[in-house]
């Protein structure tokens, strides 16, 4: 979708013959980069699963938050979004 919006622009912007048809491909442009970004954004921030096995191990992403024997239950609580 942003490649399609970049080459959008660039069409805008080649065949520009007043200064309005400039700003609306820069507009265009700044839509493009603000999808790169929140598709970044939420590949980056996505949701990642907790993994409990039935050992008893508890990870999250590749670090390991509880050994086997360590806890008897674990309560999950929902998250405010922000970070620690």
């Amino acid at each position: 979708m942003s490649a399609f919006l970049v080459y959008l622009a660039w069409i805008v912007w080649r065949d520009s013959q007043s200064e309005e048809a400039v700003w609306v491909g820069a507009a265009i442009l700044l839509v493009a980069v603000s999808v790169v970004a929140l598709t970044t954004w939420r590949l980056r921030t996505g949701r990642t699963p907790l993994i409990v096995e039935r050992s008893g191990r508890v990870y999250y992403v590749e670090k390991e938050l509880c050994s086997p024997g360590q806890v008897r239950t674990v309560r999950l609580v929902p998250s405010s979004g922000e970070s620690d």
